[in-house]
């Protein structure tokens, strides 16, 4: 239900965005409205999805090489466990814990990615939606 609240609500933005655009291509350039809806989803596309998706790439590019080589996150964390342990008497990367926050890193990668592609498909049916039957909305 979250995800289709978050598409509903992103979708209700880019529409107030768009209708402006919508209603020129319709009203004065005399396009169709499915054909003025998928030119702007389209566009949308192109202009805020690819290049989220580029920077998306080059973060993951960025941090391959501390997934490949996690020795040196590793001596970082455990640097932090030592301070914490020597003047806190904190333990914090216990086996427990290691164990528990890899379960929740793998279960939250696997909801985000598959949440954000729900989300997207979602949301870009709302936006055609709206932008479709604005003549009715409005």
């Amino acid at each position: 239900m979250y995800y289709f609240l978050n598409a509903f609500l992103g979708a209700i933005t880019l529409y107030v965005i768009l209708r402006s655009s919508l209603f020129h291509l319709i009203i004065k350039k005399k396009w169709k409205r499915w054909i003025a809806a998928f030119v702007l989803i389209l566009s949308t596309i192109l202009l805020l999805v690819i290049p989220f998706a580029w920077l998306s790439t080059v973060i993951i590019n960025r941090m391959s090489p501390y997934v490949q080589n996690p020795d040196t996150i590793k001596s970082y964390f455990e640097s932090i466990h030592q301070y914490l342990l020597v003047n806190y008497k904190i333990e914090i990367f216990s086996a427990d814990n290691i164990q528990n926050a890899n379960t929740f890193v793998v279960n939250f990668a696997k909801n985000a990615i598959g949440g954000t592609m729900n989300g997207l498909g979602t949301f870009f049916l709302y936006v055609f939606n709206a932008l479709f039957y604005a003549h009715s909305m409005s």
